[in-house]
């Protein structure tokens, strides 16, 4: 978190990555990477880290806050309409 927000993105990913690389559950891990991917204009990457995120905790509402967001900005509508309706209450705030 700290590296991120300090945009040392290198950094930042190495510490992710090594993360994902000690548990595989790591899920904060992944929506890092997604932010990471995000502003890279990676978009795809960032896309399937937080899906990834979500499957591995669907109780984590951040990944799916920011996969929302990622779907606004996008104007990616069918998307989010599938997000929306795999998981209402959080998106409807």
């Amino acid at each position: 978190d700290l590296e991120l927000k300090a945009k040392h993105l290198a950094v930042a990913s190495k510490h992710c990555d090594a993360a994902l690389a000690k548990f595989k559950g790591a899920t904060r891990a992944h929506v890092l990477l997604a932010l990471i991917a995000f502003s890279m204009r990676k978009g795809p990457v960032g896309e399937q880290h937080l899906r990834q995120a979500i499957l591995l905790d669907p109780a984590d509402q951040t990944a799916w806050t920011v996969l929302a967001r990622f779907y606004r900005q996008t104007r990616a509508s069918k998307q989010l309409a599938a997000l929306e309706n795999a998981r209402p209450t959080l998106l409807s705030s």
